[in-house]
């Protein structure tokens, strides 16, 4: 991960648009982007890096540090780097892209919100509250209006305790704003999720002769993400006309916010990755015009990821519950209670994957005439 690499241990950077496997290995068949550390390089730097948007608090920080020294008469060089760097979440409520994106929904088309879908109506979109539309997209109260879609107002805690008029009084309107809780229109969904990285790095170069020199390059990292965001199966549900907190008389889709904190956690994905890798290796001066080089390279990364996820017998249960009204969805669900952690659990998952790398290089000149010398570089990969 070349984010990794700490700024003070970067002597330049060299960029190749042309192939250089011959140079690089097979993978830099297209070009490559070489990044040279620092050599001979002799004391200790730290730096301190802050940075900030001036819309929300998006704060990145960021600490390396480089040790470099000689020892054995200077024929062999230790340099040790490392980075630490944490990053704040940056939230879908800290931007107005969401809500802008759905204005241009509204005013272009928005029958994709309001319309029908064939015989179904289509779906209520998230919002801030509970909202509600008709299955078949028929009037939820016929005898009042022809309206199939209303929401449920804050604080009412459902037709069985407040009657019917807090969802008479909404019909014909959605709730449209971020919701607080989850769903697919969450202000507290991530558009980058809060991360810690450190990364820690020793290279050490041993000059045997003035021909020939050995390197051993070893470090790790570790990175942590956390993001909240809609539970995997988290969707607009249907909730029958016989279950008991249904007043409408018919089968209703609600599109309800369920508040974070009566759900498994607030944060729904977090990623670890941890790496490790080692070179070493030799380059050898063979003549004036040859340079021989060779290495093994050893590398593993491990990331692990966990989410909420709805597994079968979870689908089952949650159908039943807002059948038999278990679970209460037509109701101001930002204020009371609605608890989902029964049917969702937590998914671990992981990758491992393991690198190793033989590589055999030499470059040289293979004979000169007028026009300058002919070079040859060439290699060999495992």
């Amino acid at each position: 991960n070349i984010n990794n690499i700490p700024l003070a241990a970067i002597e330049r950077i060299e960029v190749l648009p042309t192939s250089a496997s011959a140079i690089y290995g097979s993978n830099a068949i297209g070009g490559v982007i070489n990044v040279v550390l620092r050599r001979d390089y002799v004391g200790t730097e730290v730096n301190l890096r802050y940075d900030n948007t001036f819309n929300s608090d998006q704060a990145t920080t960021t600490a390396n540090f480089i040790s470099g020294f000689l020892v054995e008469d200077e024929r062999t060089q230790i340099l040790i780097s490392g980075q630490q760097q944490s990053t704040n979440a940056l939230l879908i409520k800290d931007r107005s892209f969401a809500q802008q994106a759905r204005q241009l929904i509204l005013q272009n088309n928005p029958a994709a919100i309001y319309g029908m879908n064939g015989a179904t109506a289509i779906q209520p979109p998230y919002g801030g509250l509970v909202n509600v539309r008709s299955v078949d997209g028929s009037p939820l109260f016929p005898a009042i209006s022809d309206a199939s879609f209303t929401h449920i107002p804050a604080g009412c805690a459902g037709w069985r305790s407040d009657g019917v008029q807090p969802l008479v009084d909404n019909l014909g309107s959605y709730n449209l704003d971020l919701s607080e809780g989850i769903g697919a229109f969450s202000g507290e969904k991530n558009f980058i999720g809060q991360s810690d990285n450190a990364a820690l790095d020793l290279y050490i170069n041993r000059d045997f002769t003035e021909q020939l020199a050995i390197f051993l390059d070893v470090g790790a990292e570790k990175t942590s993400v956390d993001g909240a965001g809609n539970y995997h199966g988290f969707n607009v549900v249907t909730v029958p006309a016989s279950a008991p907190t249904n007043p409408f008389g018919q089968a209703v889709y609600v599109a309800y916010p369920a508040n974070y904190f009566d759900g498994i956690a607030q944060q729904q994905r977090m990623v670890t990755t941890k790496a490790r890798h080692g070179t070493l290796g030799f380059n050898w001066q063979a003549t004036r015009d040859w340079l021989l080089s060779a290495d093994y390279s050893y590398s593993n990364a491990r990331i692990d990821l966990s989410y909420q996820r709805r597994p079968n017998t979870g689908i089952d249960a949650y159908m039943i519950a807002l059948a038999d009204g278990t679970l209460d969805v037509l109701r101001d669900v930002t204020n009371y209670t609605t608890n989902i952690s029964p049917f969702w659990t937590r998914a671990p998952n992981f990758s491992d994957q393991t690198l190793r790398d033989y590589n055999l290089r030499a470059t040289g000149t293979l004979f000169s005439n007028a026009a300058g010398d002919v070079q040859l570089a060439t290699g060999f990969e495992q």
